[in-house]
């Protein structure tokens, strides 16, 4: 313990726990279109869906290790569910003749994605930059 007060307290209790937290985090990753200019460019939104709090690195990597198929099957609904959707607005249009499926639907986001992490801060959203400058 480099703390000096760390040190004294561990002195007198020789069993101490040290105050220190690892989080595994499930992510969603939320792509959006940012707008046309300079041939169109993308962001991303990033919430924590889910969160476990654990007291050694090495639990909270054993866990994320576990997480991570989860994650991958996540992300695989997300993708066919965003097809089917994509799939439909097309049908609609072509159906109607309207050959630009944006004026109708707007923008396509694209799918959204998970991924899992070990942090050592509790989790917060973090929004993309919605402004084009």
């Amino acid at each position: 313990m480099c703390n000096p007060i760390a040190s004294a307290f561990g002195s007198v209790i020789k069993d101490a726990t040290p105050c220190a937290s690892y989080y595994v985090v499930l992510w969603r990753i939320i792509p959006f279109y940012g707008g046309p200019q300079e041939g169109g460019w993308w962001g991303e939104d990033r919430i924590p869906e889910s969160y476990k709090e654990y007291s050694t690195m090495d639990a909270a990597r054993q866990a994320c290790d576990q997480v991570i198929e989860t994650a991958r099957q996540l992300g695989k609904e997300a993708r066919r569910a965003h097809a089917e959707k994509c799939g439909r607005e097309l049908d609609y249009c072509e159906a109607r003749g309207i050959d630009d499926a944006n004026s109708v639907f707007g923008e396509v986001n694209g799918a959204d994605r998970y991924w899992v992490t070990v942090e050592t801060e509790l989790p917060e959203k973090r929004f993309g930059e919605r402004e084009w400058s």
